[in-house]
């Protein structure tokens, strides 16, 4: 996945993932980058659910996200 893609997989957590997905992704969004990858391989899951290849990406793909990222 290309940088940009990592983003939008934890905006889609965010927005469609239970208590503990939306947690997840919101502390993956404020890590640096080596305690990103470890939450990313420690729960694959994200990607699985909410990547590339989820029901939630392809229906807001293309579309604007309701979130706006902060760095």
């Amino acid at each position: 996945m290309k940088p940009d893609d990592f983003t939008k997989t934890l905006e889609m957590a965010i927005l469609h993932g239970g208590h503990f997905h939306r947690k997840l992704a919101e502390a993956a969004l404020a890590a640096d980058p080596i305690n990103k990858a470890k939450i990313f391989r420690a729960f694959p899951e994200l990607t699985e659910s909410f990547g590339p290849k989820s029901i939630f990406w392809e229906s807001s793909y293309g579309k604007p996200s309701h979130l706006k990222v902060i760095k």
